[in-house]
């Protein structure tokens, strides 16, 4: 505590008359003194009222800095809007239980990752309705979630099916729902395959197109003796022209004669690429045997 004022003027006389610097005097008065003691600091407090409001204006502050981060805004984005820190805010929310993987970047990636999926699945359908009359959805359900070119698989038989019908020129009339569910009606699609004894699926007669209505499920071997022993009656072969073609080969080979690609076949043919590709190799060999037979 600091010294009266007459005591202090005393003290101060006293040094001075014993020949006492000014210097040493202040400090020899300023150390009695003691500190000077600082003034209790006052206690801030609020009212129930004020409490309850600022509290209320935290909630509503994290309500929406979660919202925003989980639509896909970063951290930065946030503290912009907020004036705040991204460190400021990523604290804030992880105070309320908000985690990296909820929202930000993490969010923005699956988003991508959905749209280009969706994406996929949209140009996959479209081609899908074209070739197999099925969406992408019904073809994974079908064809126990393989890809249409997975070896072994439904679809690849449907499209090895298709491709040779369309290479006989036999009209083909089976989406893959409808192929698969003649199949399945029949009982036999557990024992399909390509030995003797494993069951193919043929036409009544077999005669007319591949169609739900005109299609008959028999082993390998009674097929081929079938079609063999019709060969045999009718004369079959008389159907095919001088090259020794069939109609729908003939109609290849004159494309191909007139200089058309294996796409334009496809086009004109109304087949898909791989079923032009093949008939465009056999009309290159069989040209080729043309030409060398040719005695001019």
């Amino acid at each position: 505590m600091s010294l009266d004022q007459e005591k202090a003027y005393k003290l101060w006389e006293a040094m001075g008359i014993a020949g006492f610097s000014l210097d040493e005097i202040k400090t020899t008065v300023h150390s009695m003194a003691g500190p000077q003691a600082k003034p209790p600091r006052k206690k801030w407090t609020r009212d129930e009222e004020s409490w309850r409001a600022y509290e209320g204006k935290k909630a509503a502050r994290f309500e929406r800095m979660a919202e925003l981060y989980k639509a896909g805004e970063t951290l930065e984005e946030i503290g912009k809007r907020f004036s705040l820190t991204r460190e400021r805010v990523r604290q804030i929310l992880s105070k309320g239980g908000v985690v990296r993987s909820d929202g930000g970047q993490a969010i923005n990636q699956e988003i991508k990752k959905h749209l280009k999926y969706s994406l996929r699945v949209e140009r996959a359908t479209e081609r899908l309705l074209q070739h197999y009359g099925c969406t992408y959805d019904e073809m994974m359900a079908l064809n126990d979630g393989k890809s249409v070119s997975t070896r072994g698989s439904l679809a690849m038989a449907y499209r090895n099916q298709m491709h040779r019908a369309e290479y006989l020129g036999i009209e083909w009339k089976f989406t893959f729902p409808q192929w698969v569910e003649a199949w399945e009606n029949s009982g036999k699609i557990d024992q399909r395959g390509r030995s003797a004894d494993s069951y193919v699926m043929g036409r009544k007669g077999d005669v007319g197109p591949y169609s739900p209505d005109n299609v008959i499920f028999i082993t390998l071997r009674q097929n081929s003796s079938d079609s063999q022993t019709k060969l045999s009656k009718d004369g079959s072969r008389k159907t095919r022209d001088e090259l020794g073609l069939t109609p729908r080969m003939r109609q290849a080979y004159d494309l191909f004669i007139s200089g058309a690609t294996a796409a334009d076949m496809a086009e004109k043919m109304g087949v898909v690429y791989g079923t032009a590709y093949g008939y465009f190799v056999a009309c290159r060999n069989k040209h080729a045997e043309i030409v060398a037979g040719d005695p001019a």
